[in-house]
């Protein structure tokens, strides 16, 4: 390793500020390209796995045994962070296409609810026509959010089918219901 890279680690193990963005200066635009080439995220996405890479550098510089290049180390850190980011998103994915599959669509553009038992057969058709009336002018996603919390999953649950945060869903639904309902219909 380089005098000058061992004499910044030890900076940054003392507590020195300066050392610290030196660090982040020095290899910030590296981990960064790093990022972008592995997972092809967007610029916010990146952020977030940018500064991960930097706070597990930080945390853990105590066990850098110093043999390597300190850029060597930095790069490994933000391979794992990019790996990870990527396996979390294949998960997600896995898990929202099991949930869109529990999704009863009946082949002729329409989808399933189940009513309540008490329902009478009338009662039923002219529920699952406004159902279907209203399924025609929403999009996929909105159909699915729908489905998802008429089937009783709970926000964060849809959560991780939509790769959106749930304040977002909850936003989607109430500009949703508001939309419907300025039509006369609810959801």
């Amino acid at each position: 390793m380089k005098l000058e890279s061992k004499e910044l680690v030890d900076r940054v193990l003392a507590g020195d500020d300066d050392a610290c963005e030196r660090v982040v200066k020095l290899h910030g635009n590296y981990v960064r390209g790093i990022l972008c080439s592995i997972t092809r995220l967007d610029p916010m996405d990146i952020d977030d796995l940018y500064q991960e890479v930097f706070l597990r550098v930080f945390t853990k510089l105590s066990s850098f045994h110093q043999e390597s290049e300190l850029s060597t180390w930095v790069y490994s850190i933000a391979r794992h962070v990019a790996f990870d980011s990527l396996r979390r998103l294949q998960y997600k994915r896995g898990k929202r296409a099991e949930v869109f599959s529990r999704l009863k669509h009946t082949g002729m553009g329409y989808y399933s609810f189940v009513l309540p038992d008490e329902t009478n057969v009338v009662e039923r058709a002219i529920m699952q026509e406004k159902i279907n009336h209203v399924f025609n002018i929403l999009t996929d996603d909105q159909q699915k959010l729908v489905i998802l919390r008429a089937q009783g999953y709970t926000y964060k649950e849809i959560e991780e089918c939509f790769d959106v945060k749930e304040s977002t869903l909850k936003v989607r639904m109430f500009r949703l219901r508001r939309w419907l309902s300025k039509r006369g219909m609810t959801a």
